[in-house]
């Protein structure tokens, strides 16, 4: 198994950035750098398979090149009906390379609230398999995720800029109807700027993917190793770590999962950091 690069895990915070490179300002220059830093080095791992930094970057050109292809620039919104899997964050590291912004439109979510999302940022494209994707409007075109990879294009795209929307995301609508959250790359660069500022490159040497992408604690878990140079283990859920066999170093979940792994005495020994939030502690549970 790919293991992270220790090496490449300590430039990612410590090594200069060179006279003849551009001063990063999106998420997607800095995890450019850290491809060209450390190209083997593991970046994300599902239930099937591992992939490189490399081999990370090569599917997410491949497209960002076929959504240019189709006239996908800095104004357009891309939905995204996934299932947890590395072509995923490649899906959402190639929208954002192609100038767009990405809408995850979870496939565990009821058909009329993908719809609704769908109509609300007036969606005219969405990637995602046919079998997660029929139910969607039938005047959004489609395009296949694993076709759009197995293509392998290159893609030489000038990328985003720091005021450019890099995703819209919607709040859970319990107090009316949901309200997509536009959100521009400067912001995720503010983010990421703390990750590097608050933990250690340890502590993002493999980090757990449980978040749903609809979510924006997923945005830790997804660009925090990757420009630290760490590598990203997706789950379908949190309690899915009490079976995992990987050396885990950060997990961020609600209180209840991390109650319950306690409870279970299924927590993972190899946790350094446990970032808990997002609801009201319970009563009398540790």
């Amino acid at each position: 198994m790919i293991q992270p690069d220790p090496a490449g895990l300590s430039s990612a915070t410590a090594e200069p950035p060179r006279a003849d490179q551009p001063t990063p300002t999106t998420v997607i220059d800095l995890i450019g750098q850290q491809v060209r830093r450390t190209p083997d080095a593991r970046a994300v791992t599902d239930d099937l398979e591992t992939w490189t930094y490399q081999q990370l970057w090569d599917g997410s050109a491949s497209v960002a090149a076929r959504l240019t292809a189709v006239g996908v620039g800095p104004t357009y919104a891309v939905g995204l009906c996934l299932p947890r899997t590395n072509a995923a964050v490649a899906a959402i590291l190639g929208t954002l390379r192609s100038g767009a912004a990405y809408v995850p439109l979870d496939p565990t979510y009821p058909a009329e609230r993908l719809r609704t999302m769908c109509s609300r940022v007036d969606l005219s494209l969405v990637v995602g398999p046919p079998a997660l994707t029929a139910a969607l409007p039938t005047d959004i075109l489609t395009l296949d995720l694993d076709a759009l990879i197995a293509d392998g294009r290159p893609f030489d795209g000038p990328g985003p800029r720091a005021d450019d929307r890099a995703y819209v995301l919607f709040t859970s609508g319990s107090s009316g109807v949901p309200k997509g959250v536009e959100v521009c790359h400067a912001n995720i660069m503010a983010l990421v700027g703390w990750i590097r500022a608050s933990f250690t490159v340890e502590e993002m040497a493999l980090v757990v993917g449980s978040t749903s992408f609809n979510f924006d604690p997923s945005l830790i878990e997804l660009f925090g190793p990757l420009v630290c140079g760490g590598a990203l283990r997706l789950l379908p859920n949190a309690l899915a770590v009490a079976d995992l066999d990987d050396p885990v170093t950060l997990l961020s979940t609600p209180p209840s999962v991390a109650s319950e792994l306690v409870r279970a005495q299924r927590f993972p020994p190899t946790v350094r950091t446990l970032l808990v939030g997002g609801e009201v502690p319970i009563p009398g549970v540790p």
